[in-house]
C-alpha cells in the first residue's frame, strides 16, 4: 500500500466514508460485493468480485477516487 492510499483512507475515515466488502455468501471464500458508506448512506456496487487480490487492488482505487472527488 502506498502512501497516498493511507493518505486516502485515512481521511475517507475520519469523513465517515467507508468501503466494505459484503460476502455473497457464508461458506469458504464466496465472491463479494462492494459497499460504500458515506455519511449515512450505502451505495451498492453491481460488480461481482473474488475475494483475492484484484479486490484489494479496487477497493485502494475507490479510496483513491473518493479522496480526489471528494475533498
Amino acid at each position: 500500500m502506498t502512501r497516498n492510499v493511507r493518505t486516502a483512507m485515512s481521511w475517507c475515515l475520519k469523513n465517515d466514508i467507508k468501503i466494505i466488502i459484503k460476502p455473497l455468501s457464508k461458506t469458504g471464500k464466496p465472491d463479494a460485493l462492494i459497499e460504500i458508506h458515506m455519511q449515512g448512506k450505502i451505495q451498492i456496487g453491481k460488480e461481482i468480485y473474488r475475494q483475492d487480490k484484484k479486490l484489494g487492488h479496487k477497493i485502494q482505487e475507490l479510496y483513491l477516487y473518493l479522496y480526489k472527488t471528494l475533498r
